[in-house]
């Protein structure tokens, strides 16, 4: 069983990587963010970037804060790796 101490670096580190990726973002990015392609690789739907950026961060903190907090042992904390692989799809898509 991991400890608690190992738990909060691993989440730690999720939200830190996530929040640089975001900053990062707000500095790349145009103004509207490509968030879907369709199957002819043609953008289908763009947003604002702040909401393109803060999704993700979101998602990292919440999946990861939940993890750090419970006893049992949860494999689901891969899931708070999600704000960073779609910070890394928004950057392939749109740069």
């Amino acid at each position: 069983m991991k400890t608690k101490s190992s738990k909060k670096i691993f989440a730690v580190t999720v939200i830190v990587v996530t929040a640089v990726l975001g900053v990062v973002g707000w500095f790349v990015l145009p103004d509207q963010v490509v968030t879907q392609v369709g199957f002819s690789g043609e953008a289908a739907t763009r947003s604002p970037k702040f909401f393109a950026l803060i999704i993700p961060f979101l998602l990292s903190v919440g999946l990861s804060l939940p993890y750090v907090n419970t006893e049992e042992e949860n494999k689901k904390i891969w899931l708070a790796l999600l704000g960073p692989v779609l910070y890394i799809i928004t950057f392939i898509v749109n740069i």
